[in-house]
Order: structure tokens, then sequence, then C-alpha cells
């Protein structure tokens, strides 16, 4: 029997809030507040240019005071070697056992050095600190270590402060990742 009294003002109210928004009056634009799609602009290169824009690594920088840079060429096919062209490179720190031989290889995407392969195969690794890493494939989704292409063992590398540590080309038959290489 309550709800009955309450039943009308209740109604009476939520009318009146309806009423009260569709009645809402709107901003006209002006100066001060354009309507959006009259400040946007297309950003530069939007459309996406019809030609691409070759990445190429012109020069190894020198390290910085107490890091080294790492710089190699990677390439596939080892019959007929073809540049890996814009492939992300991380560098994964090698962690040595008690006898001081490297043990596991730790990669942390967040922390770990990333480099692109320029269109000839080029990395390089700049400013990184002493130690030994392992060369990491990273496609964003998985990540994979590389081995020695020849013997198929860990390919570690010794990375020291005021050095450029060049590992000349890298050839393999197929990357890990890669269609042909799963």
């Amino acid at each position: 029997m309550k709800t009955t009294k309450f039943f009308p003002i209740l109604v009476i109210f939520l009318v009146s809030i309806l009423v009260a928004c569709q009645n809402k009056p709107t901003a006209a634009p002006s100066e001060e507040y354009p309507p959006p799609q009259a400040t946007r602009s297309q950003p530069e290169g939007y459309p996406a240019p019809s030609t691409v824009t070759p990445f190429i690594i012109d020069e190894i920088p020198t390290p910085a005071k107490g890091t080294a840079t790492i710089v190699g060429h990677l390439m596939v096919n080892k019959e007929a070697p073809v540049p890996v062209e814009t492939t992300l490179l991380a560098l994964a720190k090698v962690i040595p056992g008690s006898d001081g031989s490297p043990m596991v290889a730790r990669f942390n995407r967040n922390e770990a050095p990333h480099t692109l392969t320029d269109e000839n195969g080029l990395f390089v690794f700049i400013n990184i600190p002493s130690g030994q890493y392992a060369i990491i494939v990273d496609r964003i989704s998985d990540a994979f270590m590389l081995n020695h292409p020849d013997t198929g063992e860990d390919f570690i590398i010794s990375a020291v402060a005021d050095e450029v540590t060049d590992l000349g080309t890298i050839t393999y038959n197929t990357l890990p990742g890669s269609s042909e290489g799963k």
C-alpha cells in the first residue's frame, strides 16, 4: 500500500528528468571550441607513401665510455646468402654457473637491448654493458635464441668495454620462427 503512494511521484520525477535531458541546449561551434573534424589534420605521411624508404645503417658508432658496441650481418640461405631485413634482435644476458661457464641466458623483453637489421642484414647494438650475451630473434609473440650457425652450439658473445665486437657475417639456412624454420 505504501508503494502505491510514491509511484505517481516517482513517475513524475522520471518524466521531468527525461524532458530536461531532451531539452538540453547544445553549444554552437565557435572559434574557441570548433567542431572536432575542423581541428584534425592527417598525420604526415598519411596515407602511406607508395614507395618504402630503405632502412640502412650508415656508420658504426663508437661505444660510450665503459660500454661496448656489437655489430654483425645476419643472412639466410647458405647456398646463396640473402640479407635478413628489418628483423628485431635483442641481447639476452648470459648468467654463468658456479664454475664461471655460461649456464643460462636471461631474456627480459622490457630490459634487453634491441636493434633492427637494415636492408643489408647489418645490425648494431650500441652502449652495451660488458659481459656475455646471446642473440635473440624477437618476434614479439615469441623469441628464439640463435645457436652458432656452423656448430649448433650456444652462440655466446663477449662484449668488452670501450671496444667494437664485430661478429662478421652470420649465415643460417633458416632463422628460427620463420615459416621455413618451424
